[in-house]
């Protein structure tokens, strides 16, 4: 299948191209009436293919009048020139004259009416003259392409049409010929009508376009009947082939692509194609006149630059005013007027050239300019920075293109906002590429560092060396002996930071010791060198942003303390200083830490550790307090272990025999006979206890210290219990007394 879109033409002359068919442009009323003389003129190429050189049926026409019973239709039959013509008086045709104008190249044809007679010419040379009875008046219409009645097949003109003349006078062979090969500015004298063709985007969509324009300023205007005016190269306006002599700018002379545009100063080559007519054998010999059109008028170029048929331009030599250029670009049009030995003159086509301003070097401004924070939003300027006035404020010839932080994109603005939204590490970048109108371009970029939000892990007192003491319920917190050096190291890893350590003895200032260390010393000694009354330094890592400055916290770890251990504090052992025999006495502390480690001596001897001791013991009792660095004592705590041994008389006189039936008398306190002993020192009197079994079988108390009984005849057992107040301690004894029968 064909595509549907074909690509427009690029060229600097275009023309109408009429399919055969149907394609008419049409003027009604026609400024020429036929009542005074008149001159018609149009530049053709014809791409016909009939092979019949008859008109019968084949009588394309070129051009034509029309009015009540009046007609004039030139075109061409079978490649001929022909004319029909039919005045007040007579009619005549059509008949064929001259040359065959199928030939693939373009012609110029001009009708001539002096009012009496109709003349031909063809490419400037009189080929035809026909003597008119009767006047031409009235003439209506004038049409292009058809003739003046209905559609005929096969009898519209096939190929192009361009520079469409319409003169109120006789214009003579010499006028025709000077200027056939010329644009008109449409201002000339006598000029009623003119149609350039210009009108259209050559082989593109013209379809919006209702007439090709008069430019003589009386509105003359063609309508366009039929034309397709899609693009493509039939019924259309295409780029022209008419130009005898055309004009070529390349960068190097065997390229084969024209230039369109050019930066300000780059060399060139200009060249002549020399075609139609014009002779080429002594081409050396032409006179060659070069102009240049900015818009002002057409101005002569330098000779002895500009000169001859072919020839290089140096770089600098075609350069305009870029300092203070507000578009970065001048349309410059160039012409070439060749006079040939034999006085010919031909003048080719206008060759647009657009000289673009090169690019100074570009920069980038971003406000603000600081290091953002993954997450952050910010308003964003962004200036693009140039010395050229026409990048600076962005002109049509210039192109400044932006790719943005997310992706898209943003046209021909020097200066703009740009809402941030969530930054995104690692950076923020703008780039820009500007181009000039001939492709050239510069490129400039800026970026804005995003840092990540720094992840803070922990740290820990390191096992190595073992001299840390941690507490035993504060995990941040270790004891350590003076003199001793010790490690703090990352635990818990830190992300997306700088660690830097520092230490603090009051939490309040904190000084820096070192970047990016998993393990620190800590810098314990000479504790001389600390603050008066301070015991503890604290450690902490401070999770600094990758950037500095940035937009992202600090974060903070946990913060360890290393407590200086000190001498413990004096206590004392608490508990009974005396006790009884085989009974015990708890000792304890008056104050104690879970940090300090105890151990209890009896009389010099290691007997415990701990914070407690059960004493059975008599002797002094102490206590070695250390914290691993310092060792302390309590004050000696002596032990008094109470004991009674009592002791019983046997029967005091007079019954020293126990005498059955006589009572006998027992002491435990008699110093003649039995007397209780205390190993203490805090008797406080006894108290004595008897108890017994008399003969009835009744058991017996008596206090005292002296008893007196009389035991049965089978005996019995005194029991004594004897009962130290002071020092609490008891103690018991017996003796059993059976009486002597004699």
């Amino acid at each position: 299948m064909m595509p549907l879109f074909l690509p427009a033409q690029s060229c600097d002359d275009t023309v109408l191209d009429f399919d055969g068919v149907n394609d008419v442009v049409q003027l009604a009323p026609s400024p020429i009436t036929g009542n005074s003389a008149f001159t018609v003129e149009a530049r053709f190429l014809s791409t016909a293919t009939s092979g019949s050189t008859s008109c019968s049926g084949n009588f394309k026409r070129l051009f034509s009048f029309i009015g009540t019973g009046r007609r004039i239709e030139v075109g061409e039959c079978g490649g001929n020139p022909s004319i029909y013509w039919a005045s007040s008086a007579s009619s005549q045709g059509p008949i064929s004259f001259g040359a065959n104008i199928r030939d693939g190249s373009c012609h110029h044809l001009a009708m001539v009416y002096t009012g009496t007679n109709l003349v031909i010419y063809l490419d400037g040379v009189s080929v035809h003259t026909v003597s008119i009875p009767g006047t031409f008046s009235p003439l209506s219409t004038f049409r292009a392409g058809q003739w003046g009645g209905g559609l005929t097949p096969n009898e519209n003109w096939k190929g192009t049409i361009d520079e469409v003349r319409l003169w109120n006078v006789a214009r003579t062979q010499a006028e025709i010929d000077a200027n056939r090969t010329l644009r008109l500015t449409g201002t000339e004298p006598d000029l009623e009508a003119y149609w350039q063709m210009e009108d259209g985007i050559p082989a593109g969509n013209n379809t919006a376009i209702p007439m090709v324009n008069d430019l003589t300023g009386n509105a003359n205007h063609g309508t366009l009947i039929n034309f397709s005016l899609m693009p493509g190269t039939t019924s259309n306006f295409v780029c022209t082939g008419c130009n005898p002599v055309e004009v070529f700018i390349k960068d190097y002379a065997t390229r084969t692509i024209d230039l369109q545009e050019i930066c300000s100063g780059d060399p060139v080559h200009f060249c002549l194609a020399l075609g139609g007519n014009i002779p080429t054998t002594n081409a050396s010999c032409y006179d060659v006149l070069w102009e240049y059109n900015d818009g002002a008028g057409w101005t002569p170029l330098p000779a002895g630059t500009f000169s001859g048929i072919c020839f290089p331009i140096a770089a600098g030599e075609i350069s305009i005013d870029c300092v203070t250029s507000p578009t970065g670009s001048v349309e410059r049009y160039y012409r070439a007027t060749i006079t040939t030995p034999a006085g010919c003159i031909y003048v080719s086509n206008e060759y647009l050239l657009k000289i673009c301003c090169p690019l100074s070097p570009v920069s980038i401004s971003l406000t603000p300019n600081t290091t953002l924070c993954e997450g952050d939003n910010v308003l964003i300027a962004v200036a693009l920075n140039s010395p050229d006035p026409f990048v600076a404020t962005p002109a049509g010839e210039v192109n400044i293109l932006w790719s943005l932080p997310d992706g898209t994109t943003m046209s021909n603005s020097s200066t703009f906002n740009y809402q941030v939204n969530s930054a995104s590490p690692p950076q923020v970048c703008f780039s820009v590429v500007v181009t000039n109108c001939a492709a050239k371009s510069v490129s400039a970029s800026a970026c804005i560092t995003v840092d990540k939000q720094p992840v803070c892990g922990t740290i820990t007192g390191m096992p190595v060396p073992a001299n840390l003491i941690p507490d035993q319920t504060d995990p941040n917190l270790y004891y350590i002996c003076p003199g001793d050096d010790a490690a703090v190291g990352v635990d818990m890893p830190f992300m997306d930071c700088h660690k830097n350590w520092q230490y603090s003895f009051d939490q309040l200032t904190w000084n820096p010791l070192g970047i990016s260390n998993n393990v620190q010393n800590t810098n314990i000694l000479p504790s001389y060198y600390w603050p008066a009354g301070a015991t503890s330094i604290y450690y902490r890592i401070e999770c600094l942003p990758i950037s500095s400055p940035s937009g992202c916290i600090p974060c903070n770890s946990n913060v360890i303390e290393i407590r200086l251990l000190t001498v413990p504090l004096p206590v004392n052992i608490l508990g009974d200083n005396q006790i009884c025999k085989g009974d015990f006495s708890t000792l304890t502390l008056s104050g104690s830490s879970s940090n300090l480690q105890y151990t209890w001596l009896w009389n010099g001897k290691v007997v415990g550790t701990g914070t407690s001791y059960t004493a059975t013991e008599a002797g002094c009792y102490w206590v070695e307090i250390t914290n691993g660095c310092q060792v302390a004592e309590t004050p000696k705590f002596c032990l008094e272990v109470c004991e009674i041994i009592p002791i019983i008389s046997c029967p005091l006189a007079p019954n020293e025999c126990a005498k059955l039936g006589d009572p006998i008398t027992i002491t435990a306190s008699d110093s003649n006979f039995a007397e209780p002993s205390l190993s203490c020192a805090n008797n406080a009197g006894f108290i004595y206890t008897w108890t017994w079994i008399d003969g009835n079988g009744n058991a017996q108390t008596y206090t005292g210290d002296t008893l007196t009984d009389t035991p049965p005849m089978a005996g019995t057992t005194y029991h004594l219990s004897i009962f130290d107040p002071g020092s609490g301690c008891s103690a018991s004894n017996e003796i059993t007394i059976i009486p002597c029968n004699f």
